[in-house]
C-alpha cells in the first residue's frame, strides 16, 4: 500500500507544470487592491510603495471590500506588510478569495526573491490563497515597464519566476502573470505561449485608453470588449492552448484630464462599471476591476492627464465614489 501512494504521489510531482491548477471554477469581478492610500502615521505624507501598511488598516480595507461584495482580491505586492493579507482575510472575512500579487524588479531582482519566498509560504499556509501573480505588466518592451522609475525583466527570467513559484506552491494554487496588452498581443506573444508555467491568461485591457480614446456608452464600451474577447480566443492567440482567458485590469478614472475623446467622471466610471458588470456575466469571463481605493501618491507617476490617482471605486478615505447598488441608467446622466 504504501508503495502504491508513494507511486501516486511521483506520478503527480511529475506532472507538467501546466496541469496542476487548471484555472478558477467560477466567474467573478474581482477587485484589485492596492493599500497606499492614507497618509503615513510617522511621515504624514501620502503612503506609496516603501511603506509598512499596519495590519489594522489591512483589516479595515478588507472590510470595506468585503461590504463591496467583491470576493475574489487581488494584490500587487507581498512587501510593506501585505504579506498578511491572507492570514487577516481568513480571521475576519473568510468569504475572500486571495490572489497574491508579487513586484517583479529587474534591477533588484533579490528583492523581487524574496517576495516569491513570501507568497509562497503565504498560500502553503493559507486555504484563502487561490492564486500568485507573479508581475504586472513587467517585461521588457512594455511602455510602462520601461518608463521611469520601473526596471523590466526578460520573458526568460520571468519564466524562471513563475517555475520557481510552480515548484514550490501547493498544485490548486493557480499560477500566472499579468500582461500588458502589448505584451499579450503583439511584443512576446510567441515566447509567452510556449511557457509552461502559466496556468491563465491575465490580460490588462482599458477601453479609456484605446487610439483616440472612446465614448463611454453602451456600444461603444460592449464593442471594444467583444474585440477583446474575440481576438484573445482566438487561434491566432490564446484559444489554441486552451487555458482560461481573463482580464487582469479593467476600469475607468473619475477625475484628471480626458484621454483623445475618453472621458473621466463618476458618472462615467458607474456607467462603465454597470456595462462590464453584466457582459462579464453574459460572456462568463472573469476580471479584477482597477481599483478600490485612490491612490493619492499616484500624482509623482507623471501619468497622461494626471489621471493616476484617480482610478479608484472609493476615494482615499475609503468613501464610495457612487452608491453601490449602481442607480438606473437614465439617473447616471444627471450625475456628476
Amino acid at each position: 500500500m504504501k508503495k502504491v501512494i508513494t507511486l501516486l504521489f511521483l506520478a503527480l510531482v511529475s506532472l507538467p507544470a501546466n496541469s496542476l491548477a487548471s484555472g478558477f471554477a467560477e466567474q467573478f469581478n474581482g477587485i484589485n487592491y492596492s493599500p497606499y492610500h492614507l497618509k503615513d502615521k510617522v511621515t504624514n505624507q501620502w503612503q506609496q510603495p516603501g511603506n509598512t501598511i499596519p495590519p489594522d488598516q489591512i483589516k479595515t480595507d478588507l472590510g470595506l471590500i468585503a461590504e463591496g461584495n467583491f470576493k475574489y482580491v487581488r494584490t500587487f505586492t507581498v512587501a510593506d506588510g501585505m504579506d498578511q493579507v491572507p492570514v487577516i482575510a481568513k480571521t475576519y472575512y473568510p468569504n475572500l478569495k486571495i490572489c497574491l500579487g508579487v513586484h517583479e524588479d529587474g534591477c533588484k531582482h533579490d528583492e523581487t526573491q524574496s517576495q516569491l519566498d513570501l507568497a509562497v509560504a503565504a498560500a502553503n499556509s493559507n486555504d484563502n490563497v487561490a492564486a500568485i501573480i507573479v508581475g504586472d505588466e513587467c517585461l521588457t518592451g512594455d511602455a510602462r515597464a520601461e518608463a521611469p522609475g520601473h526596471c523590466p525583466v526578460s520573458v526568460a527570467t520571468l519564466g524562471d519566476d513563475l517555475k520557481y513559484v510552480r515548484e514550490r506552491v501547493k498544485p490548486a494554487v493557480i499560477v500566472t502573470t499579468d500582461l500588458s496588452f502589448g505584451a499579450a498581443h503583439d511584443n512576446h506573444l510567441a515566447e509567452l505561449k510556449a511557457c509552461p508555467y502559466i496556468d491563465v491568461w491575465m490580460i490588462n485591457s482599458y477601453p479609456f485608453y484605446q487610439p483616440d480614446g472612446t465614448l463611454c456608452d453602451e456600444q461603444a464600451i460592449r464593442d471594444n470588449l467583444d474585440w477583446n474577447y474575440n481576438e484573445f480566443n482566438g487561434p491566432d492567440y490564446y484559444g489554441s492552448t486552451g487555458k482560461q482567458i481573463l482580464l487582469g485590469e479593467h476600469g475607468w478614472p473619475t477625475a484628471g484630464g480626458d484621454y483623445g475623446i475618453s472621458h473621466p467622471s463618476i458618472k462615467n466610471q458607474a456607467l462603465y462599471f454597470h456595462i462590464t458588470d453584466n457582459w462579464l456575466r453574459e460572456k462568463k469571463w472573469s476580471a479584477f476591476y482597477f481599483e478600490f481605493f485612490d491612490e493619492p501618491w499616484k500624482s509623482l507617476d507623471n501619468e497622461p492627464g494626471g489621471i493616476g490617482p484617480y482610478w479608484g471605486l472609493s476615494y482615499s478615505n475609503g468613501a464610495r465614489k457612487w452608491a453601490s447598488a449602481v442607480p438606473p441608467l437614465n439617473l447616471l446622466l444627471i450625475m456628476d
